[in-house]
């Protein structure tokens, strides 16, 4: 089975401090507050989908997003940009505005909430912690 998936992140245009997050791969759009937390529920809804479809004996990647979504991700990767190490996306946040990673999907319970830090956000470390099998050593993809 296909251990590593594609992530792409966007700034809603609709909501105000809102990212969008979606795993190419599976197709599961979800979004959070701030980059890590898009990036905690995408990879927990990601999990569950995995979970769910090996209990039913459904092909997860049946699920792959359409083809604009992919075109996006091919876009970002043709273009001139930055390569930003994941523990900096919370800080960095402001300066870009879609973004991609190609990571595994954690388990569950090793993207689940911790209790919460500085200000009401989510710790850095559990989003870096989740991405850090980046194929770009470590870091994003952003514009």
């Amino acid at each position: 089975m296909k251990t590593e998936f594609w992530f792409l992140f966007e700034r809603s245009e609709q909501l105000p401090d809102t990212w969008v997050a979606q795993c190419l791969d599976l197709d599961v759009v979800t979004y959070g507050r701030s980059v890590e937390h898009a990036l905690e529920m995408v990879l927990e809804a990601s999990r569950m989908i995995l979970d769910e479809d090996a209990e039913a004996g459904l092909d997860p990647l049946a699920r792959r997003a359409p083809k604009e979504d992919w075109d996006k991700l091919e876009k970002l990767r043709q273009a001139p940009k930055a390569y930003i190490p994941v523990g900096m996306m919370n800080t960095r946040q402001d300066d870009f505005r879609i973004f991609a990673v190609q990571t595994e999907i954690p388990k569950v319970a090793q993207v689940r909430r911790r209790p919460a830090v500085k200000r009401g956000r989510v710790a850095v470390d559990v989003a870096a912690a989740a991405v850090n099998n980046s194929s770009y050593g470590h870091s994003a993809i952003a514009l």
